[in-house]
């Protein structure tokens, strides 16, 4: 399936194995150039190994998508390897401790939150000037999204439950005259 991404460059938070080694897998399929950030660097050797012949450039940063700093660092890393970005995946996820509110510990489920929806919002936040410099961009993850779309290119507005409030006057193109519109995805569980 051709999806137009051909040339796009992606990072993937939790891209070296799972369901993000699934997107990275997808996307260098479509022709995108992915940096994968995780925190073991034996795993993203490994990830890395099997992109390999895909045909596109791989990038890896060893980082924690929990430390700021770090992802911010991990982002700039694969920015400059590709030479800007498009596509940001806010993948890392999973529970801190017991689970879920029922078994969690104190502190517990907040950390969940903080893991899931705390991490795409640095991610975002870190990736933005560099979809402003490429002029767009998407950004996605968590279970609901809102995406606001710019001349093909988007932006990530909503987090869990579509409650992120990073507006689409955020969006690279806003204020720019070109078409921006607004759409929800949900996930179905």
């Amino acid at each position: 399936m051709d999806l137009g991404l051909n040339g796009k460059r992606a990072v993937i938070t939790g891209g070296s194995r799972g369901i993000g080694f699934a997107i990275a897998e997808a996307l260098a399929a479509e022709g995108v150039a992915v940096g994968l950030v995780a925190r073991s660097a034996d795993g993203l050797a490994a990830a890395a190994e099997r992109l390999d012949g895909r045909g596109v450039p791989v990038a890896t940063v060893a980082a924690d998508v929990m430390d700021a700093s770090a992802l911010q660092q991990a982002v700039d890393e694969v920015a400059a390897a590709f030479g800007g970005l498009d596509l940001l995946v806010a993948n890392a996820g999973g529970t801190v401790g017991g689970g879920n509110i029922t078994n969690s510990g104190p502190g517990e489920f907040a950390g969940t939150l903080a893991f899931n929806a705390g991490h795409a919002a640095e991610l975002i936040r870190a990736g933005l000037p560099h979809l402003r410099t490429a002029g767009g961009g998407s950004a996605g993850g968590g279970t609901t999204t809102n995406w606001v779309s710019c001349d093909g290119g988007g932006f990530l507005r909503g987090g869990l439950g579509g409650g992120g409030d990073v507006s689409s006057a955020d969006c690279p193109c806003a204020g720019s005259g070109r078409n921006t519109r607004d759409s929800s995805v949900r996930s179905r569980r």
